[in-house]
């Protein structure tokens, strides 16, 4: 797996592997987005390509909207697909939305990461 920030040469590069949103955060103004680029899918799973790409994107959505428990859900669907390539993101992803499943989250809270990484 490699990971690209930014939508730059994003349609190029969909065209040839599979790639996948991951985190979103803020860097000098703008909102950036990581992605997850994906070449060894198993023989086993590439009729199903199209449906874990739906259920990942649904569960970045979720994410979004505090939908924790839908997130976990989807989480146990998902680890394990890919060649399990994704499955630190997946654990990493668990590990937050438990802890922020208790929190009572108000309006202000987002999902955009702080960036502590210069990218320039």
């Amino acid at each position: 797996m490699n990971i690209v920030v930014g939508d730059d040469n994003l349609k190029l590069i969909d065209e040839k592997y599979t790639v996948l949103p991951l985190d979103s955060f803020r860097y000098n103004q703008t909102v950036k987005t990581a992605y997850a680029v994906l070449e060894n899918i198993p023989i086993q799973e590439m009729n199903q390509i199209d449906y874990y790409k739906r259920l990942h994107v649904d569960l970045i959505k979720f994410y979004g909207e505090k939908r924790w428990d839908d997130c976990l859900f989807l989480l146990d669907a998902l680890t394990g697909r890919w060649n399990k390539e994704i499955d630190t993101f997946y654990t990493s992803l668990q590990s937050r939305v438990i802890e922020l499943k208790d929190k009572n989250l108000d309006d202000t809270w987002s999902p955009l990461l702080a960036s502590k990484v210069k990218l320039d």
